[in-house]
């Protein structure tokens, strides 16, 4: 046998070139069950036959191909068909190995759209191996994908079974090729971006899905389709999607997600950090196994993708049990990070930490607190109206203001669209830009002599108030949550969580998610008049005199600091005597 090598001429780079090439491969074989297997595909699909004007690079691409045997062969397409589709954004080493374990537990699969061909090759094969096959893969997609997956089974010779119409309108199957059940479990990458140009013949179906905007200006929104379709659909499932999907308000994702959650289909979200961008797989149940909680969790790598879907333990920053009703009422997003709390875990001895890491807290900054992010406030030339701003420079490390507040001027009625950011007495402060975690109390008698307004470094936590008719929430006492803020372990939290090395800054998911220990809060908020009189064993008690007692010494620092500038100035005021 001749050393063969892979021709140069032949295009082996791009969709349609491949399509043609395993096309052609499989006519050069004059196998009679290949050929009559090849035209009733063609017919089938739409697809034209292929007789190239020049034979010879694709003869000899065809027979270095075979010369490599039925294994080579597989491998050398496989790699082949991952660098026409590009990236799958999916490491083989890491998430497929999984994928491919959770595939081969169910006797009938079917993959969907170009970025799940490599996967369905993969699975096919395994079962090929295995001797498991029974002829139950199937592929569905839209655009030129459906050809290149066509003939690449046929050329391979991996019984997989290519529909002609997309996920959600698929065959009416015939004699001969898998039946008309669903198949026990979908799994599907949906494209993020695709327009009525690519594929006009999906206009009709995409329509009739009937969700809003899902055809918006040509452009198709499929992965709302898609899980449309798998919110409907009998079988369980597992979906790869954006986070564009998982958190965007267009009204064709937003009733998607509100459709999946009021199915209660959906049984584990991940956002898979291993891919860029991020990833979020969604994990559905079969149609007659609902579930009121949704697992919701975050993985770096392959390892912690399975031990997230076996361990019922619950991790924090890592894994969490959410309720159908939460995320309702958090605007049915799907993004796990929006549910994960974060913040520093401690304990009087070392079973207290690693119990208290075991079991996150349960309340976290948003849920307690209104977050008010500033407006930009700029210096106007023709500006009449003077404001008072708060930088992170006025606050110190322990908390209090310097009083060295920027002024500027703003026009007359610039300042109602500033309102909110005005600040008001038990307001929370916090720096999430520059000097991060700088964090202050606003008092009475810091807003007494002059109106202070945030600047847009600055977060705003104000507690949140009962709305009529609803279970009243827990109660943070704005004080507490100050001096909660101001300890070393939380601060040590932030210098973590921060981003960027010349401009550090907190993202403020981190922080709408920040977990409160249980200690801080009391089930209602107290009436002035009991606030006098709290338990002072109580924990709530003990915060309380927490606060008072710094209020007492901030009180004697600022005696001391200024005795201290006395008499440093003395000696000057002596050094120059007046006359």
């Amino acid at each position: 046998m001749p050393n063969l090598e892979m021709p140069l001429e032949v295009d082996t780079k791009t969709v349609e070139g491949l399509t043609r090439l395993f096309q052609f491969g499989i006519r050069f074989r004059s196998d009679d069950r290949d050929l009559t297997r090849l035209s009733s595909t063609e017919g089938r699909l739409g697809i034209d036959p292929y007789y190239p004007a020049s034979r010879g690079a694709l003869e000899d691409t065809v027979r270095y191909l075979e010369s490599l045997g039925h294994e080579g062969r597989f491998e050398k397409a496989y790699e082949l068909i991952g660098a026409a589709i590009g990236h799958t954004q999916i490491k083989e080493d890491d998430l497929q190995k999984t994928l491919l374990r959770l595939t081969t537990q169910k006797s009938a699969v079917r993959f969907s759209f170009s970025k799940m061909i490599l996967l369905c090759l993969r699975h096919t094969r395994e079962l090929q191996i295995a001797q498991r096959m029974k002829f139950e893969v199937r592929f569905s997609g839209v655009g030129p994908e459906v050809y290149l997956m066509a003939m690449a089974a046929l050329f391979l010779e991996v019984p997989i079974y290519v529909e002609s119409g997309p996920p959600w309108n698929p065959d009416a199957l015939i004699n001969g090729e898998p039946d008309t059940e669903p198949p026990e479990l979908e799994v599907t990458f949906p494209p993020t971006g695709f327009t009525a140009s690519n594929a006009p013949e999906l206009d009709k179906s995409v329509r009739k899905s009937g969700l809003p905007r899902a055809v918006d200006r040509g452009k198709y929104d499929l992965e709302s389709v898609m899980m449309n379709y798998l919110s409907l659909a009998e079988p369980e499932a597992l979906a790869l999607v954006s986070h564009t999907f998982a958190t965007s308000p267009k009204q064709s994702r937003l009733r998607t997600r509100q459709n999946l959650l009021q199915k209660l289909r959906i049984r584990r979200i991940t956002e898979l950090s291993l891919s860029s961008p991020h990833l979020i797989a969604i994990e559905t149940t079969a149609s007659d196994d609902m579930s009121e909680q949704i697992r919701m969790g975050s993985s770096a790598s392959q390892p912690e993708f399975d031990s997230l879907e076996f361990s019922g333990l619950v991790f924090p920053g890592k894994s969490t049990s959410v309720s159908i009703d939460e995320i309702k009422a958090a605007g049915s997003l799907l993004s796990p990070r929006r549910y994960l709390a974060v913040g520093p875990t401690g304990g009087n001895s070392i079973g207290a930490v690693f119990k208290n890491s075991r079991t996150p807290p349960k309340h976290k900054l948003i849920q307690l607190f209104k977050i008010i992010r500033p407006k930009t406030t700029k210096k106007d030339p023709n500006g009449e109206f003077a404001i008072k701003e708060l930088r992170p420079s006025d606050i110190s490390e322990r908390g209090d203001l310097s009083g060295s507040y920027r002024e500027i001027q703003v026009r007359k009625g610039t300042e109602s669209n500033l309102e909110p950011q005005k600040l008001r007495r038990n307001d929370v402060v916090f720096a999430h830009r520059g000097s991060i975690g700088r964090v202050c109390y606003i008092t009475d008698d810091d807003i007494e002599q002059t109106d202070l307004w945030a600047a847009q470094s600055l977060l705003i936590f104000r507690a949140r108030k009962q709305r009529s008719g609803e279970e009243a929430p827990p109660y943070c006492d704005p004080r507490i949550l100050f001096m909660y803020l101001l300890t070393s372990k939380v601060q040590d939290t932030w210098s973590k969580l921060a981003i960027g090395d010349r401009s550090p800054a907190i993202p403020i998911g981190e922080i709408e998610r920040f977990a409160l220990p249980d200690r801080l809060l009391i089930k209602k908020k107290l009436k002035k008049s009991q606030d006098n009189r709290y338990d002072p064993v109580s924990p709530y008690g003990q915060l309380r005199d927490a606060y008072n007692d710094w209020q007492a010494t901030l009180r004697a620092v600022r005696e001391l600091e200024e005795k201290l500038n006395y008499d440093r100035e003395k000696v000057w005021d002596i050094s120059w005597p007046p006359g």
